[in-house]
């Protein structure tokens, strides 16, 4: 665990509650008491992203797109300050709501002061990296210099001034002038219409990012008429988004224009919500999907953070769940125009879906468990490549060119796939995680799950099953009287989403009925 830093310490409440903290739902978490909180909660959610000391280099950073943000450079895109440096508050927002856009979820389950640990933790990592870096440049000069030294000649730099004032909550401008001043400032980067453009900008971190297409809904730092106005005014430090020169009137008209370009209801839409999923008693476990049991099951409705945002990701699930008291099924439910499991091809792969599960209160969001907190992973595929070899063809005899000219060769086989769609997987891989390099096969006990699956206009419906005793020391229990946490996985093959680049959930609660 890394030294706390002073500043933080000090800033930090000593002390916790007995025994655990709560979530806002009532849940507990694991007992993380006293100063080292916030550098506990950090290590906890933050790090697998962010890294140790914020540098944005984390281990799970090379699956994700747009890139974690670097705290050590000093530059939050999302600031509501006269000058453009982000105060506690304007972190703790980002928290509370998360970066639709990104992989990057709302933390607002978290209780409220230990966001504002977080937000004053991610601070203090910004000054060390710039503590860091003016030692550095000064070492290169040949001036050696302390840390000490350094923190004082940048005393204050990450002081924030008072807040810029917004339009008031009601606010409207005109919006005739407003698509004026869109036109004539905005539409460059952002498009005639909205949609944004297909040419990345380089940041001053040297990451590629797209301007934002507003139709579509994603703004990473809300898009309400006040939001859009800060971001107008202040610009997005560290961006290609510069702040402009516009007077207060000038400025509402076009955030009140470019609001208007934005989907209704996007930013409730699109932010990570944590809820209780409850397994409903039956008397006998449905195995497939279209049973009409489940018509009359409740479902969470959970939001999916494609890891590496594209074109077709897919951005939302529902869960359902019962068990009879031997047995529990889970059933994923979602969108999907393609619905592909045909074989492999360059740059098309096949759908999948995957729940994990953790008995501890409060597992790691990201990373696919801890060394001291593994979860179980249950992964389907619609179609899997060793099944894939047990529908081809061989034709040895047929002719194959070779890659010389004019050469034809007698003795290169031809593989052709016998069906044109083949059959639908009911295979399901059964793995502990214990992070993201600590993946292992359970062993001879793969054919514990069992999955059944259907695509029907538009929607993948898949049903997991399997006894609610585990049949390893392992694998999970599923008890009345022992809740756990739930989370999942989609993959959409025709986006090109293959390993690490997928849609995730958040860990949602799951109980069971008595």
């Amino acid at each position: 665990m890394r030294a706390i830093p002073l500043a933080l310490a000090s800033a930090v409440a000593f002390g916790g509650v007995s025994g655990g903290c709560l979530w806002k739902d009532g849940s507990r978490t694991r007992d993380i008491s006293g100063p080292r909180r916030s550098g506990e909660l950090y290590d906890l959610h933050c790090a697998v992203c962010h890294g140790d000391t914020g540098t944005g280099q984390g281990p799970a950073a090379p699956f994700l797109f747009p890139p974690p943000t670097n705290f050590t450079h000093g530059n939050f895109r999302w600031v509501g300050t006269q000058n453009a440096i982000a105060s506690e508050e304007d972190i703790l927002r980002t928290l509370e709501r998360g970066l639709p856009g990104s992989a990057m979820p709302s933390w607002s389950w978290l209780p409220d002061e230990d966001l504002r640990g977080l937000a004053r933790f991610v601070r203090e990592l910004a000054m060390d990296g710039l503590v860091q870096r003016h030692r550095d440049e000064a070492f290169v000069r040949g001036n050696e210099m302390s840390e000490a030294e350094a923190r004082e000649r940048l005393r204050g730099i990450l002081d924030p001034s008072p807040p810029l004032d917004v339009p008031a909550a009601d606010a409207l401008g005109d919006l005739d002038h407003g698509r004026e001043l869109y036109l004539a400032s905005c539409a460059n980067c952002h498009g005639a219409e909205g949609t944004g453009q297909r040419e990345p900008l380089w940041d001053e971190q040297g990451d590629l990012d797209w301007p934002r297409d507003f139709t579509a809904g994603f703004l990473r730092g809300g898009s309400s008429i006040q939001d859009l106005y800060r971001r107008i005014h202040l610009g997005m430090p560290g961006s290609a988004m510069l702040p402009t020169a516009l007077t207060p009137k000038e400025g509402l008209d076009l955030a009140s224009y470019v609001h208007s370009l934005i989907p209704p209801g996007s930013d409730e839409r699109y932010r990570h919500r944590r809820s209780t999923l409850t397994a409903r008693r039956v008397e006998a476990v449905p195995s497939s999907p279209g049973d009409p049991l489940w018509e009359d099951v409740p479902a969470v409705q959970v939001v999916l953070a494609p890891l590496w945002w594209k074109q077709g990701s897919i951005l939302e699930a529902r869960l359902q769940a019962v068990h009879d008291g031997k047995h529990i099924a889970l059933r994923v439910h979602w969108p999907d125009e393609t619905g592909n499991n045909r074989p492999y091809s360059e740059g098309v792969y096949t759908d999948g879906a995957a729940l994990q599960f953790s008995q501890a209160d409060a597992p790691p969001l990201f990373g696919m468990g801890a060394p001291d907190q593994p979860t179980n992973l249950w992964h389907w595929q619609a179609l899997r490549l060793e099944e894939v070899a047990g529908v081809l063809d061989i034709e040895p005899h047929a002719l194959s060119r070779s890659t010389l000219p004019g050469e034809v060769r007698l003795d290169t086989p031809v593989y052709r796939p016998a069906l044109d769609q083949p059959q639908i997987s009911d295979t399901v891989g059964v793995f502990q995680a214990r992070g993201i390099d600590g993946l292992e096969v359970t062993g001879e006990h793969l054919d514990q799950v069992y999955a059944q699956a259907e695509w029907e206009a538009g929607h993948w419906s898949v049903v997991f099953r399997r006894s609610m005793l585990p049949v390893a020391q392992k694998h999970v229990s599923f008890r009345p009287d022992a809740p756990m946490q739930v989370a999942c996985a989609i993959w959409n093959g025709a986006a090109g989403d293959s390993t690490g680049q997928k849609s995730i959930s958040i860990w949602q609660r799951l109980t069971l009925e008595p």
